[in-house]
């Protein structure tokens, strides 16, 4: 009878109106601390993707490193990160984000000569505002959106830049 409950679909609904945190029933220092940890993973996750790195890149990078706790931290950082690109490259195409849009726009102009020709030859002008706070992605992306002849015109103050923090 308990087996039959717990499958039944009014246990699931119970479970989807908990939080993850509920269920465990954290303390309030355990559930600042996990949420400090669930942040500072969507940070990492977040930077990686706006620098167009992959979960290799990130290993290869963190095999320099001598910290034992960051080792941890990368430790827990490279699965979920492996099984968040694995769902948007099979199933989930709704939950990708912009760093998402420009890393697979510049995957596509990359290995897709044709493709980048075309846009290149199409953009005769092109005009980019703020670009204090362009990421490296969108860098690249603005480098093979463009060719020889293309009139390229930048705006930006470093003054104003809301990326400084990222060093």
């Amino acid at each position: 009878r308990l087996e039959k409950w717990l499958n039944s679909l009014e246990y699931q609904k119970k479970l989807e109106e908990r939080s993850f945190l509920d269920i465990f029933n954290l303390s309030d220092h355990y559930r600042k601390a996990f949420e400090k940890f669930i942040d500072d993973l969507l940070e990492i996750i977040n930077l990686s993707k706006s620098r167009l790195m992959d979960v290799k890149d990130i290993s290869d990078r963190i095999k320099k490193i001598k910290k034992e706790k960051v080792i941890k931290f990368y430790d827990v950082l490279l699965p979920v990160l492996r099984v968040y690109n694995e769902t948007l490259k099979t199933k989930d195409y709704g939950k990708k984000d912009f760093n998402d849009l420009i890393k697979d726009a510049v995957n596509l102009l990359k290995n897709n000569k044709e493709r980048r020709e075309y846009y290149q030859n199409k953009i005769h002008f092109l005009l980019v505002d703020e670009f204090q706070d362009v990421s490296l992605g969108e860098v690249e992306l603005l480098k093979l959106l463009i060719n020889k002849d293309t009139s390229f015109f930048v705006v930006g103050d470093d003054w104003q830049s809301i990326y400084g923090w990222r060093g």
